[in-house]
């Protein structure tokens, strides 16, 4: 009986094992949504920008929420408004809490395809081949491949890439998840406001 105990433990690991190693990737969706973790991988995309901290991917996923789950008053509002709740910290955009401020600025942009824009100097921007400034002709701006049409949200979007920017490139991953969310790194006693160190204990 035990032989028999011992064999199937042994049996139901391998399967582990096996499942584990076999985890079908999921980066080739991920390329073309710009955004999701391959748990195969290790490393990801949020705003067809590469993530390759897990807990940096985490801070900067949105939660979809429905209004008769929120509790909070600042919340609720936030929620109808596309605001923010100064006591929790959040920002909604169109049903979605995001925790990070770099989230919440780029969540109004809408996601376009480079090869469907017709403006030269829009398109360029979107394919990452120049910085790109607000296009008056378009009415818009676009930070990655996300266009904006208020010049303040895009202004706003701008600042917050080059936070993410930063925060990807950032060592220490708890240091990166404050930068995002204005945050504290406990380890290295740092905390974070608009991707800005603010003090060093």
């Amino acid at each position: 009986m035990r032989k028999l105990v011992t064999g199937l433990f042994v049996g139901v690991v391998a399967l582990g094992v096996s499942a584990s190693a076999y985890a079908e990737c999921t980066c080739k969706a991920i390329d073309a949504s710009g955004t999701g973790w391959c748990a195969d991988c290790k490393h990801g995309k949020v705003f067809f920008v590469e993530i390759g901290s897990e807990g940096l991917f985490k801070a900067l996923q949105g939660t979809k929420m429905k209004a008769e789950d929120i509790k909070c008053p600042g919340c609720k509002t936030a929620f109808e408004k596309n605001g923010s709740c100064d006591k929790c910290h959040v920002t909604f955009c169109d049903g979605t809490c995001y925790k990070s401020f770099v989230s919440a600025a780029m969540a109004p942009g809408k996601a376009t395809d480079p090869a469907t824009i017709k403006c030269p100097a829009c398109k360029s921007a979107a394919e990452g081949k120049s910085e790109g400034s607000y296009c008056e002709p378009c009415k818009g701006g676009f930070v990655g491949r996300y266009m904006f049409a208020a010049k303040d949200a895009y202004e706003a979007a701008k600042k917050a890439m080059t936070v993410l920017a930063t925060a990807t490139k950032t060592k220490c991953e708890t240091c990166a998840t404050a930068m995002v969310t204005n945050g504290t790194c406990e380890h290295c006693k740092v905390t974070y406001k608009n991707g800005e160190k603010v003090n060093k204990s």
